[in-house]
């Protein structure tokens, strides 16, 4: 028996509310910013592996955020922290498979990145520095994690790694908190809290 993905759930509630650890309910077909929470998207982005967990040791996506965030100007630090926030409801989902999931994925994506933006305060655009930064961590993270030749990076030509080595923290609780105090920094630094007032690092 085929079961349909719309059927109603137990308890009540839309069939595409995804409830988080902080008992908020995001609505993937009408993501709001008041379903949005700061510690909801900490928690996800330090648990979700980048490139679907396919690298020798777990890498989160959290990790490859405090990369961006350290190859952009400081003024562009926060943005770059929360380019992939999406990923901390949807998970770390392959380019292909967007691909092939079409314009609806990206109609969701673009809804709730919009959704997080307003919670946050933030803008909703990302500026070419930090889309640039984020082709480098990529090809630095093929290189390192991957093992991948130049000629494989899935980057625009001309984008180079850096000559960091990629060491993955491998530790959920050492990540967060690392992820936290980075966030803590940049608030002190740009003096930024709107939508960041009932968070506590």
């Amino acid at each position: 028996m085929v079961m349909s993905i719309a059927m109603p759930k137990r308890g009540g509630g839309s069939a595409t509310e995804f409830r988080c650890l902080s008992r908020l309910k995001v609505d993937f077909l009408d993501p709001r910013p008041e379903q949005i929470s700061v510690d909801d998207i900490v928690t996800g982005l330090c648990k979700a592996p980048r490139f679907c967990g396919q690298t020798p040791v777990t890498y989160t996506v959290a990790e490859h955020s405090l990369m961006v965030s350290r190859l952009v100007p400081p003024s562009l630090a926060m943005l770059a922290v929360f380019h992939d926030a999406t990923e901390a409801y949807t998970g770390d989902i392959p380019k292909p498979l967007k691909v092939a999931m079409g314009a609806a994925f990206t109609r969701l994506e673009h809804k709730l990145h919009q959704a997080i933006a307003a919670s946050l305060g933030i803008s909703p655009d990302l500026p070419p520095e930090i889309k640039h930064a984020d082709y480098v961590a990529l090809a630095t993270e093929q290189r390192d994690l991957q093992g991948l030749p130049p000629e494989q990076y899935d980057v625009p030509a001309g984008i180079e790694p850096v000559n960091e080595i990629v060491t993955p923290i491998n530790s959920t609780g050492c990540i967060e908190r690392i992820f936290r105090r980075r966030i803590h920094d940049l608030q002190e630094l740009m003096k930024w809290d709107r939508g960041m007032q009932a968070w506590a690092a």
